[in-house]
């Protein structure tokens, strides 16, 4: 059976707040696609941009966007007010996203938002927080990817967003008492990343629950790599071809083609596929699978990922 639909990235709805979220314009697009007969919406990845504001560039192949997260939702729950949504800058265009602006500005909001959480749950049923039931769920549910991605946001938050690779060693390394002690210092921290994982995960079931109510399925896309930036390949080990240092010293790429005559630097960290063994055996990639089962209805992948990939020097440059 044949069906059509339509690519739009949540990045290009259109919104008040610099970028495309799940506020009502998700909605609005889905009424369209039903009411042009459309079956499918094809989204990009829904993970966090990283290097060159990239969602293939991402610091978590499980964590996603928290730019997409509607802020009116979060004003409408208390947490937000108009005039604190008001002061900040948006960007000058609205066809174009400016990430440099939506550094500032959501994240600047984002953690109002969480103050003011925290703050409805502060004292309840006898706690010193007691937040609610499904945020406890969430938490649990997700806690095998979770818990390092916030703590591994919190420290590079503690490091000046740098690269884990220029973290002090103990930290870099992973070493069990130092990220112990990093994390009894930084829960409120810590928090902010859960909370910030906990409204998005919401908010986007909600969009895909509408669009399977009106008969429209999302297509998503999972990026094979991850970035050298990220979560994955701090907590990867035996995953990735890494250093001693945790460096390294070759990244994934592709041949020369029509594309790129030189051929292309990805510059992601290369599996070390005889102790990964498969893509569809492998214990990671079957839980990032999982995982993005429970965002999209149908997933696609990269093909030159799986199909021409090649390894090369990290410091190997070229056009692409």
């Amino acid at each position: 059976m044949r069906e059509s639909g339509i690519l739009m990235p949540v990045s290009s709805l259109p919104g008040p707040y610099g970028i495309g979220c799940f506020g009502k314009e998700a909605f609005e697009f889905v009424d369209f696609l039903a009411q042009a007969g459309q079956k499918i919406w094809q989204i990009l990845p829904l993970s966090p941009t990283g290097y060159g504001d990239s969602p293939y560039q991402s610091c978590s192949a499980f964590a996603g966007n928290p730019y997409f997260i509607d802020l009116d939702t979060l004003k409408e729950e208390g947490l937000l007010t108009a005039a604190q949504l008001k002061a900040e800058k948006w960007g000058t265009d609205p066809k174009e996203v400016d990430y440099g602006t939506l550094y500032v500005s959501r994240f600047k909001v984002l953690r109002t938002a969480y103050a003011a959480w925290r703050k409805q749950c502060a004292g309840l049923h006898g706690c010193a927080y007691y937040f609610p039931d499904d945020y406890y769920a969430f938490t649990l549910a997700n806690e095998e990817w979770l818990d390092d991605y916030a703590l591994y946001m919190a420290l590079k938050a503690a490091n000046g967003m740098k690269n884990w690779v220029e973290w002090d060693k103990p930290y870099r390394l992973r070493d069990r008492k130092a990220l112990a002690a990093f994390a009894a210092e930084n829960e409120e921290e810590i928090g902010f990343w859960k909370f910030v994982q906990y409204k998005f995960a919401a908010q986007w079931q909600a969009v895909k629950a509408y669009a399977n109510k009106k008969d429209v399925q999302i297509l998503g896309d999972i990026p094979i790599y991850v970035s050298a930036d990220s979560v994955d390949a701090w907590v990867g080990g035996a995953l990735f071809e890494l250093d001693a240092d945790g460096g390294f010293a070759r990244v994934a790429g592709c041949p020369p083609d029509f594309f790129c005559a030189d051929g292309q630097h990805w510059g992601n960290p290369l599996y070390a596929w005889p102790s990964s063994c498969h893509w569809r055996s492998n214990s990671y990639c079957t839980k990032r699978q999982y995982s993005s089962s429970s965002l999209f209805s149908c997933c696609t992948r990269a093909c030159a990922a799986c199909s021409c990939w090649w390894r090369m020097a990290a410091s190997f440059s070229s056009t692409a």
